[in-house]
């Protein structure tokens, strides 16, 4: 699954055909979880959605990406990067994240979680840096 989720990646940048069902295009910023999955409060619905989103810089600077929400933050579960290998060795990379309500060091952790996935390279400008979380 990985590596296909990579390779839709690639494709978008390529501007080839996606063979994902559920994609949203959408600065993952402004909204929260729930935003995605109005009918998962329900009790019921679609588990997992994949939404393709401009990597934001905190401050516009930093190296570390902004993951503010509407009304929370998501946090790095863990450090290590897990690196998605192809035929020429590593293609993309996968980190999981959980989401917090709340401002940051006094969120509630809450039962959503993200896998964001990032190409190595990809053929857009360096200033367009795009990843896609599941």
């Amino acid at each position: 699954m990985d590596r296909f989720l990579i390779q839709q990646l690639n494709n978008k940048f390529k501007n080839q055909p996606l063979s994902i069902d559920r994609l949203i295009f959408a600065n993952i910023n402004d909204f929260s979880p729930q935003d995605f999955f109005p009918e998962e409060i329900n009790g019921g619905g679609m588990k997992e959605c994949y939404v393709l989103t401009p990597r934001r810089r905190l401050y516009g600077i930093m190296p570390c990406p902004d993951r503010r929400a509407r009304n929370g933050y998501w946090k790095l579960l863990k450090c290590i990067n897990d690196n998605i290998l192809g035929p020429d060795g590593a293609v993309g990379m996968k980190q999981k994240l959980l989401f917090f309500e709340g401002k940051p060091n006094h969120g509630c952790k809450t039962q959503w979680c993200m896998i964001e996935y990032k190409l190595r390279q990809h053929c857009c400008s360096i200033d367009c840096d795009h990843n896609i979380g599941r």
